[in-house]
């Protein structure tokens, strides 16, 4: 995605208009699997495998404990490049959809790639509608954030509860067949003094 971004900037585009300008055209096709691995050790690995990254790690990176290899797991969006804490936000992430890079690197690349569209001489008018636009795109962006943020905590509160819910419902049936275990086995052993006397 970045050098594809990197070769648009090269041609031209003006950024703010680059991400319609990609969708309208097709210009940039993602990966059909966004879900990304890596490790933080040798900063080397591609792969959307977990088990291709537990046997990198293993094997390539020389981590025999089983519990540590985890803790080199580098989650990544495949489309936009963002890094997640955890595989669940990376999921969550991906579910959402829309996978575009932030203002931020877009502006990284083209400051990077060192040029930009060329302003055209422009009325005053022109300018202001520009400004206008730039605006509301900012506020757009800034409310699409806002509401990716507040279903990801959502879905995270959802999966919490979910989780307890279940552990409540594994300790109740731990102990109806602990109790149900207990007359069984009181039942067996009757059986059995009975054979023996």
């Amino acid at each position: 995605m970045e050098e594809a971004i990197s070769h648009l900037a090269k041609f031209g585009i003006d950024r703010v208009e680059l991400q319609q300008k990609v969708k309208d055209c097709n210009l940039i096709k993602l990966p059909t699997n966004l879900i990304g691995f890596s490790c933080d050790i040798c900063k080397m690995l591609d792969t959307n495998i977990e088990k291709e990254f537990n046997i990198h790690v293993k094997e390539e990176c020389k981590v025999t404990a089983k519990e540590e290899r985890a803790q080199h797991l580098v989650s990544f969006c495949r489309g936009c490049h963002a890094r997640f804490r955890c595989k669940f936000e990376l999921q969550q992430h991906v579910w959402v959809g829309g996978c575009w890079p932030s203002m931020m690197v877009v502006n990284r690349l083209y400051d990077m790639s060192g040029r930009e569209v060329v302003d055209k001489p422009r009325d005053k008018a022109d300018k202001e509608k520009m400004e206008s636009l730039q605006t509301m795109l900012k506020e757009k962006n800034l409310k699409l954030e806002k509401i990716k943020s507040e279903n990801r905590k959502q879905r995270e509160a959802y999966w919490a509860e979910f989780v307890n819910k279940t552990k409540v419902l594994q300790t109740n049936e731990d102990r109806k067949c602990g109790e149900l275990q207990k007359e069984i086995d009181k039942i067996t052993s009757e059986i059995d003094n009975k054979k023996r006397g």
